[in-house]
């Protein structure tokens, strides 16, 4: 590791000082971020780490003293500012930035990786790291002296009253087995929630066992795979005769609280996704039939969104597997994210993309190899395919310039048998409109034909919504949409 002597250390702080909002003008709510601390090679879980644009900038509140320190992560700098310039909110999750504060530049800063920075500062080390994460079964002591903010977050936090009262009067020998990442943003937000409501209700016959897992979804191997834990923080409640329900990352209420009393009653809430969405433009349901009679169904719902794209959720059900899509496109029609769940007996399965700028990543969990993950390089021209006929991006296709056209296509499995999808060249042709009779409705669709390798399939495609009222592909799954409603938020071309 580079040191610096003593007289650089002079030049580096011997510097003018400026006002803190010249350096951070329009200055965004800074945000509690779980990183490692080492101050000459020792952690000090003392420090807290607050960050703005996406981890871009870092802000170091010391404890014992009167400084924090900010570290410009692009520039790879740092300033010193007074530590009274941050107001830290009660639960420890944010803080406002005093914007005149007074910024005295302090030097540089090295990025390591692309999760960890050093610096130097009164001839101490500074090094921040990504944080290396509880792994086990824990106590609430281990879990607070490491991560403190999530104390102050559990004290500060005042669950809903109802809940609480219907979780003090549950009778049943209840455990509680709540899995999480200390390096997980919605484990951070929904851990102390649980913790605080378990408390307030006080009930001797509940039992809560807190299970951290590592930050590559490896350990504890068991837990992962003998109670199928796809994302964190999951709380499973368990009764006597098993399983009650459990809640996935996030509740499917208000509350964390409101979901375990929901799962005591026995009237667990259904999930509908963390997604942003707007108005109800369409929902709908699609039958599915193979060549050998095998059927299925899918029901899928359209909303808005804010930035004029859409959000398709769709349910898939052929025989004992279930396929649960969410998918999020911009006003373009192009692929933001997506989310495939999979389920079949036992096996669970849960991947997750997303597009950045020319790329897209892919990771999945639910195997014994922890998290798996894929990148991909776009080409201008592309489609993702989802398992879901609802999501499978025909927005535009039949609109294509000229009689035919190619694009490079993802194709997202629908069942177990790949764990993460791959590509292919799909040649897309328009050959008119035809009136399509389907148990939904009569449509004056546009057909269109496309062939990949040596699939071929035809599609007549919604004149509004751009998805299929009826599919066929050449010996295989045969689709038909069989029931539709038209919400207020869609405009319906004449």
């Amino acid at each position: 590791m580079r040191t610096l002597s003593r007289s650089t250390l002079v030049v580096l702080f011997g510097a003018f000082l400026v006002p803190a909002a010249a350096l951070f003008a329009d200055e965004p709510a800074w945000r509690d971020s779980t990183r490692d601390v080492y101050v000459d090679g020792r952690l000090d879980r003392g420090v807290q780490v607050l960050s703005a644009d996406s981890g871009k900038r870092l802000a170091l509140l010391l404890p014992d003293s009167k400084k924090a320190l900010l570290v410009d992560r692009e520039s790879s700098t740092f300033s010193i500012v007074p530590r009274k310039a941050f107001h830290v909110a009660t639960d420890g999750m944010t803080a406002d930035f005093a914007s005149d504060a007074v910024a005295k530049p302090g030097g540089t800063a090295q990025k390591v990786d692309t999760s960890s920075t050093i610096l130097f500062w009164k001839r101490k080390t500074v090094l921040v790291a990504r944080h290396q994460g509880l792994v086990g079964e824990i106590d609430e002591r281990t879990l607070f002296s490491t991560v403190p903010a999530w104390g102050r977050s559990m004290e500060s936090y005042q669950p809903a009253a109802a809940a609480i009262d219907r979780i003090a009067k549950e009778t049943r020998p209840v455990s509680m087995t709540v899995v999480f990442g200390s390096w997980c943003g919605d484990s951070k937000e929904f851990v102390p929630r649980v913790l605080k409501s378990i408390h307030a209700a006080a009930n001797p016959r509940l039992s809560v066992r807190l299970v951290a897992l590592d930050n590559d979804f490896l350990h504890p191997q068991d837990v992962i795979a003998n109670r199928r834990i796809i994302n964190v923080p999951t709380v499973i409640v368990d009764g006597e005769e098993g399983e009650m329900g459990r809640i996935t990352e996030t509740p499917a209420g208000k509350t964390m609280e409101e979901d375990i009393a929901a799962i005591l009653t026995g009237l667990p809430g259904e999930h509908e996704g963390r997604y942003e969405r707007g108005a109800e433009l369409a929902r709908g349901t699609y039958l599915y039939r193979d060549a050998s009679g095998k059927r299925g169904e899918e029901r899928w719902t359209i909303f808005g969104r804010s930035d004029g794209g859409r959000l398709v959720r769709s349910q898939i059900e052929i025989g004992d597997l279930a396929v649960e899509v969410f998918q999020g496109t911009d006003a373009a029609g192009k692929l933001k994210f997506a989310e495939i769940t999979k389920r079949q007996g036992e096996a669970v399965e849960r991947a997750r993309f997303f597009v950045e700028g020319d790329h897209l990543t892919g990771r999945l969990r639910g195997r014994e190899a922890g998290i798996l993950q894929q990148d991909l390089v776009l080409p201008p021209s592309f489609a993702f395919a989802a398992p879901a006929i609802a999501a499978s991006g025909w927005m535009g296709i039949a609109a294509a310039a000229g009689p035919a056209s190619q694009l490079v296509c993802y194709i997202a499995p629908a069942g177990f048998d790949t764990p993460l999808g791959s590509t292919c060249v799909v040649t897309r042709r328009v050959a008119g409109e035809e009136a399509v009779k389907t148990p939904a409705g009569e449509f004056r669709a546009t057909h269109l034909l496309r062939t990949s390798g040596g699939e071929a399939s035809d599609w007549w495609i919604h004149p509004d919504l751009g998805i299929p009222v009826r599919g066929q592909i050449l010996g295989g799954m045969e689709y038909v949409l069989s029931s539709l409603k038209m919400g207020s938020g869609l405009q319906l071309s004449h």
